[in-house]
Parts: structure tokens; C-alpha cells; sequence
């Protein structure tokens, strides 16, 4: 596969949101951890840190041309920006899923690169709004060369871009897909699940010490699916369930009160309130809806400290948000979310390990290493060390800015971390249920 030319990025515009959020998010949402259920890999004491300085590792194998990366991704745009009131796109302050790319980048570079040679810029593609097809759009960076595609920054632009990535035989690496499936051996997801966000859920009920739980699911198969999740983590540990479908309102094809379901349900005589659904809105005791005290409830996200439990996408850690502002101060300035630069800077640090893994720049070759250097019995934290592992002969298990990430295969990671809220969470706490 030939090299393309290196496309360098715009600088990134400084946008007008939210000022201090990275700030409010390390004083205030990171206040616990959950991990799906996962390996025995000892990962004790092994976190990420950044590269110190060039450590210019010698790869012993030599591919005949540098891994290269496109990404298709938001990118900064402004209110007064054409293009908002042209496809009635909203303002993105920062690209900052592009600006994880690039940091995963830098710090692969300053310690050598991969099989010899420095990874070139990545090929830029803008992903558009939702209401307009993102393939072409990936089709057009894939044409141009490149091994892996990380994008997009929506589940749904990743699902829409995925046949023509996959399909041209590029690998292809989603930091925000939260409904993965293993029906393609080229496409990786970075992002936890709805189905793991709902079992770290019923792992903070577990560890709260709450003994009986009422699941609240909708009917149809997705609800299933999460109430299998939950019920399968409560029943292992003695808490006794009893299983609430509802159906959503829809109208016109859309939700119009995802919340009318639960008007005719409860109150609950159960320890906990385990609402398992993509349900923004759902407060205790909210417009009747749900008649339980916040210490009690607990919900799929979105983040909402101090008001109930719930599970939000992991930002890693202050190590890494410092890095990320010192290479791009605009994140802070703009408050743009860590939790997709994280997620994108493991798609690009994993795949480079898989590739140096492999000995090629081959996309199969690298997708089929990918669970091998995330799930050895050496946990490393960041390139630098894991490289030093693989240079070795380790079988690696590769922990990032967020945390330990495994794929077992193609799809979603079967460890992922997830960032956990609410009343009975107190700080950094310890790891919740990593197990086999």
C-alpha cells in the first residue's frame, strides 16, 4: 500500500464554550472507576504516562514504508461559520478527537517510531453532520493510502464510514461506537458499550451494598440486552431483582418523552433503581417519573455528580489532560471533552503496537495483533514502555491515559473503563470488578 503525501492539519480555532471544563471535570466527574468484567492480566500499579523525552527505540524488523493513519473527525467550527447555518451543523469549539490523533503521534515518534520508520502527518478528513452520509468522505482519505482510519467522532458517523473503510481493507478504529459488533474483522471500537456502561452500573449497586435491585428496561431487544447485563452481575452477587420493561413513547419516529414510559411504574420498595437506557433527563423524583431518593437510582449517563449514579465516557487521567493541554492549549481554553481524545489517542497507540507486534503495516496483519498486545501478561503503560516490552519478546497488555483496554477480537474491548458518578462515590476509588 502506498505512502500518501502528508496532510498537515489547520491550527485548531478557539472556539467559545464552556471555558473551564476540563478543569471542572478533574475536580468534579472523576470520582470512580468501573472495568468490565476482564482478564487476569496483573495490572497493579502500571498507569500511563508520557513519553519523557526521546527514548528512539530500534526496531529489529523494518517495513518497506510508515504506518499511516487518516482519521476522519469533527473539526473546529464556529457560530458565525457558514457551514452552521448552511447544514444547520452545531459549533465545535475543538477537534479535540483529532488532537488525541496527533498527540498519540507525537509521542509515538519521539520514541522511534514504528518498525523504523517515523509515522508521517495523518491524512485529514472533516466528518460532517449527521444528516449527511460520512462515507464518501471516508472513502476519500482511504484513497489516498492510508493503513488505519480512526473516526468518527458519533457512533453514528462511525457505523455510517465503517463499509467504506472496511470494505477497501483498512483497518478501522472508532473511539465512540457504543454498540460494536464482532461481525468485521477490521473494525475496532475504543469505546465502552451501553451493555458494559449497565454492568459497571450494577457494580457500583453491588459495592454500595444494596441487596435487592429493580431493573428498568425498555421492551424491546436492546432493552433485553441490558437487562440481561444487569440481572447477570446482580444474580452473581446475591442481589435479588425484579425486571421493569417499559415501552418508550415514540412519535413520528422519534423519542417525543422518553420519560412517559415510566409515569405508570413504581415506587420501588427495592435497596436500588437501575435504570438501563440511553435516557438523558432522568432525574429522581423528576415530573413524577420516578418517585426514588437520588442515593438509590442509578442511570446510564449522562454524568450527573451528586444527583445519581451514573456512567459517563472515561476521561482518563490528570497526567494525560495535562499532556493534551501542554501539546494543544486550546483544549482548555475551549473546555472540549478529554474522554474523545483519550479514546482516539488508544486507537492510534494500540494499532502502532500491533503493527510493531506484527512486523508489518498490513491492515489484516495489524488487526489480528491487537488483542495479542492488549491482553499479555505484562501490563505497560504508554508506547514507550510497551514498546520496550515487545522489543523484548513480552507478551504485553497495553494500559492507556484511561486505563487497561483488551480486545479479545474485532468489535468492541471486552476491558474498557467507565467513568462513574454520584452521591456514594467519593474520589479515585478503587477498580470495580475486573475479574475473570
Amino acid at each position: 500500500m502506498a505512502s500518501p503525501s502528508p496532510v498537515r492539519r489547520p491550527r485548531l480555532l478557539i472556539g467559545a464554550c464552556v471555558a473551564a471544563a476540563l478543569a471542572v471535570m478533574a475536580a468534579t466527574a472523576v470520582v470512580g472507576t468501573a472495568l468490565t468484567r476482564g482478564p487476569a492480566t496483573d495490572y497493579t500499579g502500571v498507569a500511563w504516562a508520557p513519553t519523557d523525552g526521546p527514548a528512539l527505540l530500534s526496531s529489529p524488523v523494518v517495513s518497506p514504508e510508515p504506518l499511516t493513519f487518516g482519521y476522519v473527525l469533527p473539526e473546529p467550527i464556529e457560530e458565525n461559520d457558514p457551514a452552521v447555518t448552511a447544514t444547520g451543523e452545531e459549533a465545535v469549539p475543538v477537534g479535540i478527537e483529532r488532537v488525541g490523533v496527533e498527540l498519540a503521534i507525537r509521542e509515538i515518534n519521539a520514541t522511534g517510531g514504528v518498525l523504523g520508520h517515523r509515522l508521517p502527518d495523518p491524512v485529514a478528513g472533516r466528518e460532517p453532520p449527521v444528516s449527511v452520509p460520512a462515507g464518501p468522505v471516508a472513502a476519500e482519505v482511504v484513497a489516498q493510502g492510508v493503513h488505519v482510519l480512526v473516526g468518527g467522532g458519533t457512533p453514528v458517523g462511525a457505523r455510517a464510514m465503517r463499509p467504506d473503510v472496511t470494505g477497501a481493507g483498512v483497518l478501522m478504529c472508532s473511539g465512540a461506537d457504543t454498540r460494536a459488533d464482532a461481525a468485521d474483522d477490521l473494525y475496532f471500537s475504543a469505546s465502552h458499550t451501553w451493555e458494559q456502561a449497565a454492568r459497571a452500573l450494577a457494580r457500583a449497586a453491588v459495592a454500595d451494598g444494596h441487596r435487592s435491585a429493580a431493573v428498568i428496561v425498555d421492551e424491546g431487544d436492546f432493552g433485553a440486552d441490558m437487562a440481561a447485563a444487569v440481572e447477570d452481575e446482580l444474580h452473581a452477587a446475591g442481589v435479588e431483582t425484579t425486571t421493569e420493561r417499559v415501552r418508550m413513547d415514540v412519535e413520528g419516529g422519534t423519542l417525543a418523552d422518553p420519560l412517559r414510559g415510566l409515569s405508570d411504574i413504581g415506587p420501588f420498595d427495592t435497596d436500588a433503581v437501575i435504570l438501563a437506557e440511553d435516557l438523558p433527563g432522568v432525574h429522581a423524583g423528576e415530573n413524577g417519573h420516578l418517585d426514588t431518593p437520588a442515593e438509590r437510582l442509578y442511570v446510564t449517563g449522562p454524568a450527573m455528580p451528586g444527583e445519581r449514579t451514573s456512567t459517563y465516557a472515561h476521561p482518563g487521567t490528570a497526567a494525560f489532560r495535562d499532556a493534551l493541554i501542554a501539546f494543544e492549549p486550546a483544549a482548555e481554553r475551549n473546555g472540549a471533552d478529554p474522554a474523545a481524545a483519550a479514546s482516539a489517542f488508544d486507537c492510534v497507540t494500540a494499532t502502532a503496537l500491533a503493527a510493531q507486534s506484527a512486523g508489518s503495516v498490513e491492515p489484516a496483519d495489524i488487526a489480528a495483533h491487537l488483542p495479542r498486545v492488549t491482553s499479555g501478561d505484562h501490563a505497560c503503560g504508554g508506547y514507550a514502555h510497551c514498546l520496550d516490552l515487545l522489543l523484548e519478546g513480552e507478551d504485553i497488555a497495553y494500559v492507556g491515559p484511561r486505563g487497561p483496554l483488551r480486545w479479545d477480537g474485532p468489535g468492541a474491548p471486552s476491558v474498557v473503563p467507565v467513568g462513574l458518578s454520584g452521591p456514594n462515590t467519593t474520589g479515585p476509588g478503587p477498580v470495580v470488578g475486573l475479574s475473570d
